[in-house]
């Protein structure tokens, strides 16, 4: 089971990210685009190894589980690359309310999903209100440092 979600899961990434380089015009927006997926990475893992040295989540299953205590995949590649489509969509069309809605409540269905049809995470002090108001102010403070960004390179 766990290989199929992986498996699923690399698939999903490599056609977001194939759709996102179609979209890119110049090497300023790949620049941009690699160096944010890169620290927005750092900091999600960072957030994460937090929460799980703290005892708020568990990865029971995950890849390389004697290196990383949070899931490489998720942290590093799905979310920050999630975020971004978002992120550029928002800054793009000025609708900076409704992404963070669409991002507050995938991020909250998805950790329903996961949780309860995967064996890839589990809360043990997490609350689901947690999740949804930690995706607002991560949300927002990600769009901050994109529109910094992305004011930067251009």
């Amino acid at each position: 089971m766990l290989v199929r979600e992986y498996v699923m899961l690399s698939f999903f990434t490599v056609t977001v990210i194939a759709a996102l380089f179609k979209r890119m015009k110049n090497t300023k927006q790949v620049l941009l685009f690699f160096s944010y997926i890169l620290l927005l990475g750092q900091g999600i893992s960072f957030f994460s190894n937090l929460l799980i040295d703290r005892g708020y989540l568990a990865f029971p299953h995950r890849p390389y589980p004697k290196k990383f205590a949070f899931n490489i995949i998720y942290d590093y590649i799905l979310l920050p690359i999630f975020s971004l489509l978002l992120i550029d969509w928002a800054f793009h069309k000025r609708k900076l309310p409704l992404a963070t809605a669409i991002f507050t409540i995938f991020t909250v269905i998805q950790d329903l999903l996961i949780i309860r049809y995967t064996r890839l995470l589990r809360f043990k002090k997490w609350k689901l209100s947690y999740t949804l108001f930690g995706s607002i102010i991560s949300f927002l403070l990600w769009f901050s440092f994109y529109k910094w960004l992305y004011r930067k390179f251009n």
